[in-house]
């Protein structure tokens, strides 16, 4: 027997020890996660996966929140809508136009077109942080949405600790 917990007005149960994203996904709820990936640990740095919770004060991260018995969890509400709107259309006008032709960011874009801000990619490549020293690797950090997946896979998965942070707040950088 598991924990019990409403999505949306419909009642599931989920094991102990579950995030409330892994339970939306096991209901077949989609939330944007854009930081989020199964081979490493959860990071809440997107803010895209944002979901209420009845009781809580304000919406919580979904990727890191663990369930609770009786627990209801609200995932599209005109707030959180506008909030992830407003998450992806500052990630759009950072990323160069053409991103989209390019096929890069597989996860990325599915969200900006559901979300109607595919016309916000107004970004430019910078030269300057463009790396392509490697016969094998191009490294353009203009396009980079500052998620950190690199950063944890290269740490986590990979325990190369190759990739690494710098700075804080808007000086953050890989």
């Amino acid at each position: 027997m598991g924990l019990r917990i409403v999505i949306n007005g419909r009642s599931w149960q989920r094991p102990e020890g579950s995030t409330i994203l892994s339970a939306l996904e096991v209901a077949g709820v989609h939330v944007p996660h854009l930081c989020h990936d199964p081979r490493v640990a959860p990071a809440a740095v997107c803010r895209t996966c944002l979901v209420e919770v009845k009781g809580a004060a304000h919406p919580v991260p979904s990727c890191v929140t663990p369930v609770a018995d009786g627990m209801i969890i609200t995932t599209d509400s005109p707030e959180l809508e506008h909030s992830r709107r407003g998450i992806l259309q500052m990630l759009a006008h950072r990323l160069p136009s053409d991103t989209a032709q390019l096929g890069a960011h597989r996860q990325l874009l599915p969200e900006l077109r559901a979300y109607g801000v595919t016309d916000a990619l107004q970004g430019r490549v910078d030269a300057q942080q463009v790396d392509d020293a490697h016969p094998y690797i191009r490294v353009d950090m203009s396009r980079c949405i500052d998620c950190y997946r690199c950063v944890r896979i290269c740490n986590e998965v990979q325990g190369q600790r190759t990739w690494q942070l710098s700075a804080r707040g808007r000086q953050t950088r890989i």
